[in-house]
């Protein structure tokens, strides 16, 4: 969730364009610039006024507030390093041309735009446009390399430049416009654009068709045309999903609550069966949404929980990390009932009935890998002997030398099966905290399950204690 760097986007681009609309006014008039705010952003501001109500009275605006003005854990966990000043120096230099592409492409545009001094003419817009573009790329950028993703505005921002300097003729600024082209083409084949854009290309026709069909449907017709689109044939290639649901009603004798982890929404279709208060585990990052995820499995008692092993990973990193709230309930309270080829099924857990990590060890893998989290990581507020109730377990890690980015791996052992906590260490960081509650296999507290034990031995520079300690946030997620 990166809604801060969102609303940087935004920003630079009203920043152009309130520029231009000054420098277009012949003098300076504030009333027709007012206006033009409050045209572009009275609905907005409305809405938000309306909304942060909303959210203020539904007691949750602290959430909210932490999400939308700070970087959220899951951001932290994809921030991975561009190192583009390890190499800006060099102008000959790929990074170079990554950072410096986007602001030549906008001075062209600025330029030309001065230059000709005809307003009406759109070709200096689009290079301005594609310049701005690349800036609000190069901001992301920041966040997580793209790399390639930046070469878009930059190559697309010189053919636009060529096109200019084409109107002008010459048999240079023909061989330049050339170039240009196939150097572009290149970019958007390399990237696969072009292969995705054609394809689009080839489907558009068939899309437009068959909205305008749906959109001259009559009552009946769209009613008979919705109940097509959940017919048994549409759903034949669910069959695998269909065979699950059938063994689960014939073993049960009726078809109970269940839930899919983290998220098959075709199963509650299938099943005619009531829907959760949460079916999307990319949307349950904030940490709020997985206590209210959690508060609903235990207060609906929720029977079984469906798990397909094979879809552990999103966007580039464990479920188990993403959701540990909600991982965590789930892996204590859940116990092994039967199996097909692709899912697996659990049972809610009798309370005489230990936990059964070795199942879920076999489908969550013994390895937590929190990237980049650690690097965030901050000292908590207190290490005391004595806690209160509001302290919990966190692993401290120390690394003697930290001259350059590596995979740290802190090992674990439970039941003589040997687990992990993974982590990117960073040069010059040489202290890690880890808030052990967010590990799925960590239950020294809750007596539940065995307690996982550090391993005897770490690897060379390393060392590891646990302490029980008070978080400075205790309500973020990592």
């Amino acid at each position: 969730m990166i809604e801060p760097s969102q609303v940087a986007y935004a920003a630079f681009g009203v920043a152009l364009v309130l520029v231009f609309d000054i420098f277009n006014t012949s003098q300076l008039q504030w009333r027709p610039l007012v206006k033009r705010l409050v045209r572009d952003f009275a609905a907005p501001a409305v809405f938000l006024s309306i909304m942060v109500i909303v959210l203020a009275l539904s007691g949750v605006i602290q959430n909210i507030s932490d999400l939308y003005l700070e970087m959220g854990s899951i951001s932290n966990y994809m921030a991975v390093p561009t190192n583009l000043d390890l190499n800006i120096g060099n102008i000959a230099g790929r990074s170079f041309f990554l950072v410096a592409g986007p602001f030549v492409i906008l001075a062209l545009g600025i330029f030309e735009r001065i230059l000709s001094g005809n307003s009406n003419d759109l070709l200096p817009k689009g290079i301005m446009a594609v310049g701005a573009i690349g800036v609000m790329q190069l901001q992301k950028h920041g966040v997580r390399p793209i790399d390639w993703a930046l070469f878009y505005s930059s190559a697309t921002g010189i053919l636009l430049y060529s096109v200019l300097l084409s109107r002008r003729r010459g048999m240079k600024s023909t061989l330049f416009f050339g170039g240009m082209v196939g150097i572009t083409t290149a970019v958007f084949i390399n990237t696969g654009v072009a292969n995705q854009s054609w394809q689009r290309l080839e489907n558009a026709g068939q899309r437009i068709a068959a909205a305008a069909h749906v959109m001259a449907m009559d009552t009946k017709e769209l009613a008979t045309y919705r109940a097509d689109q959940f017919s048994a044939t549409r759903l034949k290639p669910f069959s695998d999903e269909a065979t699950l649901l059938n063994e689960l009603k014939s073993r049960v004798g009726h078809m109970p609550d269940f839930y899919s982890l983290p998220d098959a929404p075709i199963f509650y279709v299938l099943a005619g069966a009531k829907v959760p208060y949460q079916i999307n585990g990319f949307s349950m990052s904030p940490i709020f949404e997985q206590i209210k995820m959690v508060d609903y499995l235990r207060l609906n008692k929720t029977e079984y929980v469906i798990v397909e092993p094979s879809k552990n990973y999103f966007d580039g990193f464990q479920y188990s990390v993403r959701l540990p709230v909600l991982y965590k309930y789930v892996v204590a309270n859940y116990v092994p009932d039967f199996a097909t080829q692709r899912f697996s099924v659990f049972r809610l857990r009798k309370p005489s009935e230990p936990a059964s990590l070795d199942s879920w060890l076999s489908i969550l893998g013994g390895d937590v890998n929190l990237g980049h989290l650690p690097v965030y990581s901050t000292p908590p507020e207190s290490t005391m002997v004595n806690c209160e109730s509001d302290c919990e377990d966190m692993l401290k890690v120390s690394i003697s030398k930290a001259e350059q980015e590596h995979l740290v791996n802190i090992p674990f052992i439970m039941n003589g099966k040997e687990l992990g906590i993974s982590f990117i260490a960073v040069p010059g960081k040489v202290e890690y905290w880890i808030k052990l509650n967010r590990i799925w296999f960590w239950f020294a507290r809750e007596g539940v399950a065995s307690v996982a034990q550090l391993g005897n031995v770490l690897p060379e520079g390393l060392s590891a204690q646990i302490l029980h300690a008070k978080p400075r946030r205790p309500e973020h997620l990592y």
